[in-house]
């Protein structure tokens, strides 16, 4: 992840020097948009995967889903986020570097890890109803102000199917950031899941359907300032 950084840094460093100038572009944009829209889109910066829903969102930016979720509307409008499917949002890379730059506070990744903890517990509930939880939360613990709810376990499998790639991520940017004492890791199928999810061992859970192969397209376009 360091060396990605690094790489896309020194990447955003040649635009500038190029006079395409992507910072001063995304500064303009920013300046337009209302405080609390700008606030949820450096916070997003934090988030260790590529995609996030609007639970994820308002943990990083410690606010309620329909609040971050009408911020994810705003950026949209402006295109720094773009929606890939309904109710999941991605960042073209150069606008998640720029994101990353700014300044949210040191709790807002802790914020988004605790989220899916709480996620997975919840998914594990859904699918199992009636067990132990399968690990005790971290004493410091960071609540988010609401958790996705499941109504069955299809429904929560398909939470873990989507998110899986990302969750993934997370169990990395923990232990890089020395935060794993909040996260024990399980292999599954050659990933890594959080513990919040352990029920998803192969012998306690179908597999799931092999995720086909994303279609080509091309990198959503970065955001034109508006004079």
């Amino acid at each position: 992840m360091a060396a990605e950084l690094s790489d896309e840094r020194r990447r955003l460093s040649l635009l500038d020097l190029e006079d395409t100038s992507v910072r001063a572009a995304l500064r303009l944009t920013l300046q337009q948009l209302p405080d609390r829209v700008t606030r949820l889109f450096a916070h997003l910066g934090c988030h260790p995967g590529t995609h996030l829903d609007r639970y994820a969102a308002a943990a990083l930016a410690d606010t309620d889903p329909a609040a971050a979720e009408a911020c994810l509307e705003r950026l949209a409008a402006a295109h720094l986020v773009t929606e890939t499917a309904p109710g999941r949002w991605t960042m073209h890379d150069l606008v998640r570097l720029y994101a990353r730059s700014l300044d949210t506070g040191p709790d807002a990744l802790k914020r988004v890890l605790d989220h899916y903890l709480a996620t997975g517990l919840a998914a594990v509930a859904a699918a199992e109803p009636g067990n132990e939880e399968c690990f005790p939360l971290p004493e410091d613990f960071l609540p988010p102000a609401a958790v996705r709810e499941f109504g069955d376990r299809s429904a929560a499998v398909a939470w873990y199917t989507a998110e899986r790639d990302d969750l993934t991520s997370a169990v990395a940017t923990a232990h890089a950031a020395v935060l794993s004492t909040r996260w024990r890791t399980r292999g599954w199928s050659g990933r890594t899941t959080p513990a919040g999810l352990c029920a998803y061992a192969p012998s306690a859970w179908p597999r799931p359907p092999p995720i086909p192969p994303a279609p080509t397209r091309s990198t959503p376009p970065l955001p034109r300032p508006t004079h």
